[in-house]
């Protein structure tokens, strides 16, 4: 039972210090090979000095950041109005789809948004790299279902 308690002070530590907010500094080591990889899977890539912007015309936009030994990958989704006026009701939704999808987080920032997070472990590898971003994809049609006829997101 000691075991199971100081896994889960060490789990929600972990957790608290992650959501306190990406400490982000610099674009990903091997910035290239990320880069290369987006553009081949149908993404517009643009490199600043803090992170690659990432942009689809289907898929998610996200930035993808240094943080803490990995790269996070951060996008965003503008909230409807019923993100603010039904908070509650929007909530639900987004812990629905928390406990459909595997290694994403989903939630609702300060502005109204939902915000999508994914961290990935480097070295740069094609097979791993796809496979991450084929979880992190897999948020789309979960957020729709749940959305459905709810109407949380534009």
């Amino acid at each position: 039972m000691l075991t199971n308690c100081r896994s889960l002070a060490v789990a929600c530590a972990a957790f608290a210090l992650a959501a306190s907010g990406p400490a982000l500094a610099d674009k990903p080591d091997e910035a290239e090979a990320y880069k290369t990889h987006l553009e081949f899977s149908g993404y517009e890539v643009t490199e600043t000095d803090d992170r690659l912007s990432v942009k689809h015309p289907v898929k998610y936009n996200f930035g993808l950041y240094k943080l803490r030994g990995g790269l996070l990958a951060q996008g965003y989704i503008t909230g409807a109005d019923k993100m603010k006026s039904d908070r509650l009701t929007c909530l639900e939704v987004v812990n629905k789809v928390n406990a459909r999808i595997t290694s994403v987080r989903a939630y609702i920032d300060k502005d109204g948004d939902l915000a999508l997070e994914a961290w990935y472990q480097p070295p740069y590898d094609r097979t791993r790299f796809a496979a991450f971003m084929d979880m992190f994809d897999e948020v789309r049609p979960i957020l729709i279902e749940e959305d459905r006829d709810i109407d949380c997101l534009k």
